[in-house]
């Protein structure tokens, strides 16, 4: 089945089964997981019935439901130099809200924040190495919808 069609329980994949009586469901860009009783309710509101990531195009019929709800687009981050010694550029792809950019040290330790505007690409983070020191640290981008963490290294 795709997952414009309201079907009985049985007749779907077992791959969007969650447990015992449950299917995945695409609810506003989130993959849920809720009792076969509730696919009626879910898929009469604008819900497609499996998860987002097999839910790719708008339901059949319901022009109103925007595909980029139906899909929650990942937030990625590339850094570039890394390891680096200095200056890191880092491409954010799919950030489509604000976003919080947070670099953790190794011990934890919230050592840098900046906000990001949806459609902002590129971030350039000159590293104070007296500051920041050097070894592993943790980058994060966190929006409404997502959110992703990477290893960044800093050289001597």
């Amino acid at each position: 089945p795709d997952c414009s069609q309201n079907l009985p329980y049985g007749d779907y994949s077992d791959d969007w089964k969650c447990a015992n009586n449950k299917i995945q469901i695409c609810h506003n860009g989130h993959t849920i997981c809720v009792n076969k009783n509730s696919i009626n309710a879910h898929y009469n509101h604008g819900d497609n019935i499996g998860p987002c990531i097999d839910c790719i195009i708008p339901r059949i019929g319901n022009p109103d439901v925007q595909a980029e709800l139906l899909v929650a687009t990942p937030v990625d981050l590339e850094m570039f130099p890394n390891p680096t010694s200095g200056e890191v550029s880092i491409h954010v792809k799919g950030l489509q809200e604000d976003g919080e950019l947070l670099v953790f040290d190794y011990l934890g330790r919230l050592i840098h924040r900046q906000v990001v505007a949806p459609g902002q690409t590129m971030v350039k983070l000159n590293i104070d190495r007296s500051q920041w020191g050097t070894g592993n640290f943790l980058v994060k981008m966190n929006s409404n919808k997502d959110s992703v963490t990477k290893l960044l290294i800093v050289s001597h």
